[in-house]
């Protein structure tokens, strides 16, 4: 079994309500297939690319016109607080979450290293965070790196990703064979964008922090498509190592309602 509600035994995939002892239970269960999720997302992150690339075109190459620049805005993949900046937040935040239950699975199953997935899983929360509302991005007022990429924060982010890789190392490194591909494969395709694209992207600032220009736009757009490719791959090779040969994972919400109180909502990974 891969979850459950850490003891469920019974399969839960269809909407029922159950009466036992004054209390209604409402179960619901949803299947995930690895494969299917994979695809889905990566037409979101296309469609994303895509919207934001046709909107920055129109600011900088046609007049202006009803909702232009609003529209721009909101599917801008390079800005903050919008519609790709929300997937993004909430695409790391189901790698959070994924990391979370495998680390349980394995403490259950007496794993060497359920800790390093538990404390993984609370790095991507805080990369989560970030990724919403760009923490990162006021490294550049506090610190002169520009030798280097008018955005300072890279090098702090390769420190970091050093720090990162001696912890997580060992664990990676004894992952069965597919699952270690991928988790590599993963952390290239995002690193690529993450520190690759951005240097790249910070010369075709003109000026410092002043008009960006079409250079720029492709950069920032090619860096946000492989950070967000990265994640998709992640998130499969998480599903993929969470059904360890399955052809797909259940999603299991269970709701309990009693007098005089309530009970909590729960949630878990049911086995398929």
């Amino acid at each position: 079994m891969v979850g459950g509600w850490w003891g469920m035994s019974e399969r839960r995939r269809d909407l029922g309500v159950t009466l036992t002892a004054g209390r209604v239970r409402v179960q619901h269960g949803v299947s995930v297939s690895p494969g299917r999720a994979a695809r889905f997302l990566v037409f979101v992150v296309l469609s994303l690319t895509v919207l934001s690339l046709l909107g920055q075109v129109a600011v900088h190459l046609l007049p202006d016109f009803l909702l232009r620049d609003p529209s721009a805005a909101a599917f801008n993949v390079d800005g903050e607080g919008n519609i790709p900046a929300l997937y993004s937040a909430l695409a790391i935040l189901s790698c959070a979450y994924l990391l979370w239950v495998i680390g349980r699975v394995e403490r259950e199953a007496s794993g060497r290293f359920s800790r390093q997935w538990r404390l993984m899983s609370i790095i991507f929360l805080g990369l989560a965070c970030d990724e919403f509302l760009s923490f990162h991005e006021g490294l550049n007022d506090n610190a002169d790196l520009s030798s280097v990429t008018l955005f300072s924060w890279v090098a702090f982010g390769m420190g970091f990703v050093f720090i990162f890789a001696l912890i997580f190392f060992p664990m990676v490194i004894q992952l069965p064979s597919p699952m270690r591909r991928l988790v590599i494969l993963a952390g290239a395709i995002y690193l690529s964008g993450a520190i690759g694209m951005e240097t790249v992207a910070g010369h075709f600032v003109v000026p410092v922090w002043g008009d960006q220009g079409m250079k720029y736009v492709f950069c920032a757009a090619a860096e946000e498509f492989l950070e967000m490719m990265g994640i998709v791959v992640f998130i499969y090779a998480l599903l993929t190592y969470l059904v360890q040969g399955r052809r797909e994972v259940a999603v299991a919400l269970e709701l309990h309602v009693s007098g005089p109180g309530r009970e909590a909502p729960r949630s878990g990974w049911a086995e398929p």
